[in-house]
């Protein structure tokens, strides 16, 4: 597996995790863990949080941030569904 197809097996795999949530929000640190999880070898934090960026950025993703603090929830947007 190359740079390219390792990147695009991490971001299809935030839209499949944020997905089985079934619209319920998850926390970052959740998603980040499920990466783990499921990609081999297990990407690092910074390699999951770059690619949970990329797709927020282009609007697969959103995130919710609390107002009285805490991890961003992010949840699933109907692009990031049409995408799959």
């Amino acid at each position: 597996m190359n740079g390219e197809e390792r990147i695009a097996l991490i971001r299809k795999r935030v839209l499949e995790v944020l997905d089985s949530c079934r619209g319920y929000l998850l926390a970052d640190p959740r998603l980040v863990e499920s990466l783990q999880a499921d990609v081999m070898p297990p990407p690092t934090s910074s390699e999951c949080e770059r690619e949970i960026g990329w797709c927020a950025k282009e609007g697969f993703i959103a995130g919710v941030y609390p107002e009285l603090g805490g991890p961003v929830k992010w949840k699933l947007t109907d692009k990031g569904r049409a995408a799959l």
